[in-house]
């Protein structure tokens, strides 16, 4: 009795713990703007470029730019639930030389379904599994 006492104990402990961690979404003002790419599934970009993505959530339309080229797209959010979804992709074709970056990046941004806040200006971008393939951090640039 006093094992499972102390196992619930610990348990509502970690959960309370837990609960309090999570983050709450960005919500439309916050996101909105650009936001640096800092890794893509694990790596930091090396691109000629520096790669960002811009959110305008009042026009449903991301931009930005991946690695060479400059990209744009359709892009839908739910903030309750972190949906995050982007379509219709598109890019610039600049001849972009010894570039490893930018075409795992495109086919990147076609996977992710969720978007949540990781700091306090940092966000993730997840799969429909749960893997991150994505960290963005939001640009200080004006």
């Amino acid at each position: 009795m006093k094992k499972n006492l102390v196992f619930t104990a610990i348990a509502g402990f970690l959960f309370t713990l837990a609960s309090c961690a999570t983050l709450p979404q960005p919500d439309t003002a916050e996101l909105n703007g650009e936001w640096n790419v800092v890794s893509l599934k694990g790596e930091s970009p090396k691109t000629e470029e520096s790669p960002f993505i811009g959110f305008n959530l009042y026009e449903k339309r991301m931009y930005g730019n991946s690695g060479c080229n400059n990209m744009f797209g359709e892009l839908l959010y739910n903030r309750e639930s972190g949906a995050l979804s982007f379509d219709h992709i598109g890019s610039t074709r600049k001849a972009c030389f010894n570039d490893t970056f930018e075409q795992p990046f495109l086919s990147t941004l076609s996977q992710v379904k969720k978007l949540k806040k990781i700091a306090k200006k940092k966000i993730g971008l997840y799969d429909a599994d749960g893997n991150l393939l994505i960290t963005l951090e939001k640009s200080t640039a004006k």
